[in-house]
């Protein structure tokens, strides 16, 4: 009987530390990837833009990033956006983000100037393993248009579908 005593009050003080575990996996800290429409490929009538994306702060259940655009050639358009990434252990995440995008012409013949600007949103699925390299993305990416030239809204300012492939490093 004290065997079975000694037994059990062994285990209790360390089940603690049995069925610990540490939480080593976590979402790589870069990622690149293409996006079609979205933030900052339907503004310029290109439906593509690269995207960089780095995680600056883990935390236990989000992790908050900052995602840089660029959509070329004639104009371009460069999306900055602040996003948070919900369930950074699983799989299956939910993201979102805001920020802003300015829209500009690089056409000679005209020169350079700002066409528009405004503020960019995200509100996404996006699937990515802990550690994994793969990224994918999909979701809805609003713009409002924040320029005085831009006096017509149309239904795409509201609801810009996005669809990202990519690599995380």
């Amino acid at each position: 009987m004290k065997k079975c005593l000694f037994v059990f009050i062994i285990v209790i003080c360390f089940a603690a530390h049995l069925f610990a575990q540490k939480d080593t996996l976590r979402l790589k800290n870069n990622s690149a990837y293409l996006e079609l429409l979205g933030n900052g490929g339907l503004v310029t009538g290109i439906p593509l833009s690269a995207n960089y994306e780095h995680i600056f702060k883990h935390g236990r259940y989000n992790d908050f990033s900052v995602r840089v655009g660029l959509s070329l050639p004639f104009y371009f358009s460069v999306p900055v956006l602040v996003n948070q990434i919900c369930n950074p252990h699983g799989k299956s995440h939910l993201e979102m983000g805001i920020g802003g995008y300015v829209w500009t012409n690089s056409d000679i013949w005209r020169g350079f100037g700002v066409e528009d600007y405004g503020v960019a949103g995200c509100f996404m699925y996006r699937y990515q393993k802990p550690a994994g390299k793969f990224l994918f993305r999909f979701g809805w990416t609003p713009l409002f248009s924040l320029y005085d030239k831009h006096s017509v809204i149309s239904f795409f300012d509201y609801f810009l579908p996005g669809l990202s492939a990519g690599y995380s490093f």
